[in-house]
């Protein structure tokens, strides 16, 4: 069953372990992933559950360390844990790699827990709603609680969260985005790689991202993919972010930890989709700005801009825009593996 139409009420309360996690994952599987290329295979035990990185899905030219495939998973399983909570239970998670595979990522098992409160809730039921939004938002501003929210939401996930909605600020990052967007473009496999990835909402693979990406309809997508594996469009598509950041961004959102390894990006995740969460919650929606921390030289320029010593690992642009297009997701069941 497409995830996006399982009803809550079906959840099976007097059902096993296996049975509640598997169910579980229909809310996983709705996380964000770079390129929508959902990178996450999922293990089911009697005893609980295995996450792990599918690597088949690795972007290899723009994330060649896979930081932000495996944030990608870490996104859902922050969203198994909202839903997890629920339905009044605690999802306890193990991080690292078992049994010698460097491709899991984290052990889950549950655990009966308290009834959910309101905030849980309110994040539950916009999980089906949540998307990613590349319009220009509205000069509508986000109040600072909810912001402040945000920053104690990824604290729990020892993950820091800073948000700018100074000009002087935006100017700089919209300036490093135009470069890192130029640089991106000018190589063809990064242009390659990007076009493998351009696939038609109605494609039976059910990855992938639509040519509405850049502001067309999706049966335009096949066209999408040639012009951009055949032609540098960096400066147009470099002009339209730089834009969207100093006129269409009421906040700037940065995501970065004190460390940079594997567990790092999965908490990193795990942060990223509940502040997502909240922010739908409130009517907000959010579009990625990773390209300057994509690429390592621009990375290192991104901390100097923020005097931080920690590692930036995400980027978001945030504010209000009218309803997109949702992207499209594989089934619970084409992620299962034995």
């Amino acid at each position: 069953m497409d995830p996006r139409k399982v009803s809550s009420g079906d959840f099976p309360s007097a059902g096993t372990a296996k049975a509640q996690l598997h169910f579980l994952l229909n809310y996983a599987v709705l996380a964000p992933s770079g390129n929508n290329a959902q990178p996450w295979l999922f293990r089911l035990t009697e005893e609980g559950l295995e996450l792990v990185f599918n690597r088949s899905r690795a972007l290899s030219i723009v994330d060649p360390d896979n930081r932000e495939m495996i944030i990608s998973c870490g996104a859902a399983l922050g969203n198994l844990e909202v839903a997890a909570r629920y339905f009044g239970y605690q999802a306890n998670i193990q991080l690292g790699s078992f049994l010698g595979n460097s491709d899991s990522l984290a052990k889950v098992t549950l655990s009966k827990g308290s009834l959910p409160t309101a905030h849980d809730i309110s994040l539950f039921k916009v999980i089906g709603v949540r998307q990613t939004n590349r319009s220009p938002f509205t000069s509508e501003k986000i109040s600072e609680d909810v912001l402040i929210q945000c920053v104690e939401l990824a604290a729990a996930f020892t993950v820091e969260f800073s948000y700018h909605s100074d000009e002087k600020t935006k100017s700089e990052i919209a300036k490093l985005t135009m470069f890192a967007d130029k640089h991106q473009f000018s190589k063809p496999w990064f242009r390659v790689e990007l076009a493998s990835w351009m696939h038609s909402n109605k494609t039976a693979g059910k990855d992938g991202m639509s040519a509405y990406r850049f502001g067309l309809p999706d049966v335009f997508t096949p066209i999408a993919s040639f012009m951009i594996r055949t032609f540098n469009i960096g400066n147009r598509v470099a002009q339209i972010n730089k834009r969207k950041i100093e006129a269409g961004s009421p906040v700037l959102g940065v995501f970065a930890t004190q460390s940079d390894q594997q567990n790092d990006w999965v908490n990193t995740g795990r942060a990223l989709a509940h502040v997502l969460l909240v922010l739908t919650s409130v009517g907000f929606s959010a579009s990625y700005l990773n390209q300057s921390i994509e690429i390592d030289s621009f990375r290192r320029r991104l901390r100097k801009e923020f005097n931080a010593l920690a590692y930036p690992q995400i980027m978001l642009r945030i504010g209000r825009a009218d309803q997109a297009e949702f992207s499209v997701r594989r089934l619970v069941d084409d992620c299962l593996i034995d």
